[in-house]
This record gives structure tokens, sequence and C-alpha cells, in this order.
């Protein structure tokens, strides 16, 4: 108990003392420590090991739960707290954080250059990169690079096969098409970059599809392994016609900084 209560004092965290010997308050500490990066005690430790190694997977399945209520919001941040789990940092926190020998201040030096995110570290001049990654030995250097050509640089296309023939109480099928910069069919895409979670984690993405009132419509998980992928979806209509707006969704499982979303409308024929 002297120990929690220590953990949430360093994390600023408010805890009532009956409180601190429940499960779920000790679980929410521990992850809350996982995402600002707090050390903890050894006896903590393996604690914290179980809570996360089973964390992705229970929200793998609550990710199922919520689309089956067809709930998008909810859906989103599900996708955005396995990041989170993975990666070891807060939604506010720099996509930076999730390169390795990238201490604040390097992050803070970054943003003055207009460095953001780990895109725009790979988009660099050879000149600028010099400049940031001064102080870094040969080593480290290689570190960065082997963690930058392993994040995800997907691109996506899509159409909406039938729509010049949607009819209301019908369905819309989408069809998207992803591809994989730098990767060749024949290649092994291995492990994610992630060295704060305490096991090898192979990468997943969901598609997602948000209709009207907010609602999720369509879901799929899926790999990106290849150089190429092809996914289709299909979006139940609504019983009235009328032109309404859709977004489709691409959401990592493992990395901060690479999700995708594109607006588009469906005119929906009585």
């Amino acid at each position: 108990e002297a120990t929690l209560r220590g953990l949430a004092q360093s994390l600023g965290v408010k805890v009532e003392k009956e409180k601190l010997t429940d499960p779920h308050t000790k679980a929410q500490l521990l992850l809350n420590a996982h995402f600002n990066r707090t050390p903890i005690t050894t006896d903590l430790s393996s604690d914290q090991r179980f809570i996360l190694e089973h964390a992705v997977r229970l929200l793998q399945g609550l990710v199922d739960v919520i689309s089956s209520c067809g709930w998008l919001t909810p859906a989103l941040f599900s996708m955005e707290l396995s990041q989170m789990i993975v990666q070891a940092t807060s939604s506010q926190a720099s996509p930076l954080l999730q390169l390795p020998h990238f201490p604040p201040a390097l992050v803070e030096k970054a943003k003055k250059m207009r460095v953001e995110d780990v895109f725009d570290v790979m988009n660099m001049e050879d000149d600028a990169r010099t400049k940031l990654f001064d102080g870094l030995s040969q080593s480290q250097l290689m570190d960065v690079a082997r963690a930058c050509n392993r994040f995800p640089c997907v691109s996506l296309e899509y159409k909406v096969q039938n729509a010049d023939a949607l009819a209301a109480g019908g369905s819309a099928r989408i069809a998207v098409k992803l591809g994989r910069d730098a990767m060749e069919d024949d290649t092994t895409l291995g492990p994610v970059y992630a060295p704060y979670f305490p096991k090898e984690k192979e990468e997943s993405w969901w598609l997602v599809v948000g209709g009207p009132g907010n609602g999720l419509v369509a879901i799929k998980r899926i790999t990106i392994a290849k150089a190429s992928v092809n996914v289709k979806l299909d979006v139940e209509l609504g019983d009235d016609p009328g032109t309404y707006d859709y977004t489709l969704y691409l959401m990592s499982d493992s990395y901060q900084g690479c999700d995708q979303e594109y607006g588009f409308k469906l005119q929906v024929k009585g």
C-alpha cells in the first residue's frame, strides 16, 4: 500500500486511502506509470508486465464489442489506447518519443526545427538531420535509423464500387487498396519496434467506416505485411434517400502518428 501511495504521488494522481487496495486502482496506477515511463519498484514490475501483456488482447475484444454496438468514438479511443500501451506514451505526447534516444529535450529541439513526427525525421535534409542529432553516437544514430525504417509508411486508395447504384435499404461496397513503401512481397515484416512493451508484438490495423450520427457502420481488422493488400468493406445504408457523410479510418494498433482518415459522401437513392 505504501509503495502504491508513493507511485500515486510521483504521478500526481490523487487516490483515496481506502481505494489503494482495489485491484483496478493498482492497474490504473501501473498503466499511468507505463504511459509516463515512470520507474517503478521491482515488486510492482511483474504486476505491470502482467497487465500490459493482457491489455492489448483485451482491447481487441473491447473493440469487437463496441463495434457490434455501432459506437464510433469509443472504438477509436480504444484503438488509440492500444497504441499508447504498446509505445508507452500518452495520446498528447509527441510521436517522436517512439524513437530511441529521443528525450524530451530533443523533442523540443526538433519542434523548433519544425520536426513534429517520425515522417518529418525521415524526410529531413542530411544537414538538418545532422544538426538535430548532434551529440548522438554512431551507434545511437543507427538505432534511430532502424526504428525509422520499421515505422509503417502506408498508402491508401479507396473507391465505392457501386457508387452509381446506391439504394435506400441496400449496401455500399468500398474497395480499399493499401500499399507498404519500400517493401518487397517476399520480405518478412518482423515485430513492432516497442522497447517498453514486455513482449514481441505483431503489427495489425483496423479499417473503420464511420457514418451518420457518429455511428460505426463497418470495421475489419487486418495486417499489412505485404507490399500491397486489398480489402473490401460493406456498409449497410439507411432506409431514407439523401446525401450522407462518411469517414474511412485506417488505425494502427501499435504506432502513433500513422493513422489516416478520409471523408466522403454517399448519394443514396429512393
